[in-house]
């Protein structure tokens, strides 16, 4: 079945080259959060379709949001995956990843598989 527009943000983990920072990111459950400014306060709640942590794979990425949106493609629809951020805020990791290592293995080499 067809799906409008959907939104889902993925917040990359925390790396050793970041320093010593916290994640800004509040999560109240997997379609909600809050963004904490440099000054403590939040940005507001946020609603998105999919709200996903820095623990999250790949693969629970694409199984969860993003194969859907393949089965609508064969079946026809149009489909789109977009991704936004600020530099090193994850982009390419999520959508490409590490091509050959299997958990590391980016959006886009899944959907190729899922086609073949």
């Amino acid at each position: 079945q067809a799906r409008g527009v959907q939104v889902c943000v993925r917040v990359r983990p925390i790396l050793p080259k970041d320093g010593d920072i916290e994640c800004a990111v509040n999560y109240r459950d997997e379609r909600t959060g809050s963004v904490s400014g440099d000054d403590g306060k939040n940005s507001g709640i946020m609603k998105f379709d999919r709200l996903f942590d820095g623990s999250t794979t790949q693969a629970e990425i694409f199984d969860e949001f993003i194969k859907p949106a393949v089965k609508n493609v064969m079946d026809g629809f149009n489909g789109t995956i977009f991704a936004y951020g600020q530099s090193s805020s994850g982009k390419t990791t999520t959508m490409i990843g590490d091509i050959g290592v299997p958990d590391m293995e980016g959006l886009l080499p899944r959907v190729i598989a899922e086609f073949y």
